[in-house]
């Protein structure tokens, strides 16, 4: 089983330390780097479904320039396999960007998509819904539980509606899902698979 995990790498204004108007009050140190949370929830989701199914491979899709490689190490050390980079040849929206994510993915044998609800830079939260789109495949937003069933080779998402409501959705695979971050864990790598991750090429897809 091939779990492709998309993962975001965002820059973030954490504070506003400066003095200078023109600069919008912003200094080098008020930005970090870093995966963009509902990613990580998604990589939660497959790292579940590792936890029960070991034979399971998750692939991580990044896009861009290598700007989180520690924290994408990072997520190779949780117990991803791998990592696959896009480089788009000019800047993309939404549509564009599911369009190069989906064919890399059907080419990587993805049996399961997984992406989060939204980035925190735009927060548009469409690459999902197009990707299901380009791939012509069952797509569920906004999960926050997650069950694989081999013998039926389909999945089981509960979905968040909204004030507490939570809604049972069985689709066959391959498909895509959107993670809410009811899926987040904090996770602790251990350091010898830190070091192997640290070693590990970043492939470009």
């Amino acid at each position: 089983m091939n779990i492709v995990v998309c993962i975001k790498q965002i820059e973030q204004v954490y504070a506003r330390s400066g003095m200078d108007p023109e600069r919008n009050f912003l200094e080098p140190e008020d930005h970090i780097i870093r995966i963009n949370p509902y990613d990580e929830a998604a990589l939660e989701a497959a790292l579940r479904i590792k936890d029960h199914v070991p034979e399971a491979r998750i692939i991580l899709l990044t896009m861009g320039k290598i700007i989180a490689e520690a924290e994408l190490r990072r997520c190779l050390a949780l117990g991803a396999d791998v990592i696959y980079r896009i480089d788009p040849d000019l800047p993309l929206d939404s549509f564009g960007k599911s369009e190069q994510l989906a064919g890399v993915a059907k080419q990587l044998g993805a049996d399961l998509i997984l992406c989060g609800k939204k980035s925190l830079d735009l927060q548009n939260g469409q690459v999902g819904a197009f990707m299901a789109h380009q791939l012509g495949c069952p797509f569920v937003s906004a999960i926050v539980d997650l069950e694989y069933f081999a013998e039926e080779n389909c999945v089981q998402a509960t979905r968040s509606c909204g004030r507490g409501v939570r809604e049972k959705v069985r689709c066959r695979l391959p498909a895509v899902l959107s993670v809410d971050m009811g899926m987040f864990a904090h996770r602790i790598a251990r350091h010898a698979d830190l070091e192997k991750a640290s070693a590990t090429p970043i492939q470009t897809a």
